[in-house]
């Protein structure tokens, strides 16, 4: 299981560089001139940002866009005075509206806190450190950071930076789920499917399945597929297990769709259509789906 990021937190491209940085500079100071803007060391920052060659506009789009910190229209002059060298002063003692995220963080903003934590769990432009992000995902995840609670049940899961855990996977899990998160409801049908650190259930695991194919999620949806289709957890339905394979096909599932070349050529379901069923076999053997490839070709 891996670990997920809010729409525009995905730790790439913090950093865009001029096409001319000084090319005596090692990879190790750039590094390090990344690191001294993530966490706010203006003073350290200034005399390696002129060296990388970071423009400074470009920087400011930057951190804006992810959120490193929170900017006004005076501090953007700062960045320019501080830039053109006119101020030696760290920015954010003349500015208290400019706050860098280490410092969000630690004055207990759970947002901060989570982006935090994903710039320790990927290293960009920053050393990095599983236990690190552990710790401000869970400072993120216990003041209701619902995506930090479910980072944290797949750190639990995977045993990153911390000792592994299926319990607590299942208490975060759960609290991510609570508040909506699909990732987390279709990870505790699996936990409940399986019986992994819980009693199995298929009652309960149709009841995560659907919670998170009713969100548009492709793999439950092909759960529920399976499980309508052999009555796992709830009453045989030929019905409703066409229903779900066909939304997990249309999201390109090749499982789903393999299975509605079947439901289609058999009439289960749906009416029989033989132009269908070749339709979904092709979709699915173009995948990859090794059924699907070896029946193609048979024909």
């Amino acid at each position: 299981m891996q670990l997920k990021y809010i729409d525009g937190d995905a730790p790439s491209n913090y950093f865009a560089l001029s096409s001319s940085p000084d090319p005596k500079l090692s990879q190790s100071t750039i590094n390090n001139g990344k690191t001294y803007i993530l966490l706010g060391s203006f003073e350290k920052t200034y005399p390696l940002m002129r060296r990388i060659g970071i423009g400074i506009y470009i920087t400011f789009k930057t951190l804006c866009t992810l959120g490193l910190g929170l900017f006004s229209e005076n501090v953007r002059e700062d960045w320019k005075s501080f830039w053109s060298g006119k101020k030696s002063k760290i920015i954010y003692s003349s500015s208290p509206s400019f706050l860098p995220i280490k410092l969000l963080a630690d004055q207990g903003d759970a947002k901060a806190q989570y982006k935090l934590g994903v710039i320790y769990a990927n290293g960009r432009g920053i050393t990095q450190s599983d236990t690190e992000a552990f710790k401000y995902f869970k400072l993120a995840a216990d003041q209701g950071h619902a995506v930090a609670q479910y980072n944290l049940g797949v750190i639990y899961d995977n045993g990153q930076g911390i000792t592994q855990s299926e319990q607590e996977a299942i208490k975060y899990y759960k609290l991510a789920a609570d508040q909506g998160d699909a990732d987390a409801q279709y990870n505790l049908g699996v936990i409940y499917a399986n019986g992994q650190g819980i009693t199995q259930s298929d009652a309960e695991a149709f009841k995560y399945f659907k919670l998170a194919a009713d969100q548009g999620d492709a793999d439950a949806q092909y759960e529920l597929g399976v499980r309508y289709a052999n009555g796992q957890g709830i009453t045989q339905s030929d019905t409703e297990a066409f229903k779900y394979f066909k939304l997990a096909a249309d999201q390109g599932d090749a499982d789903a769709q393999y299975n509605l070349e079947v439901r289609y050529s058999n009439g289960r379901g749906v009416i029989q259509s033989d132009q269908e069923a070749f339709k979904y076999f092709k979709l699915a053997a173009d995948q990859g789906d090794a059924d699907a490839q070896y029946e193609l070709g048979t024909l």
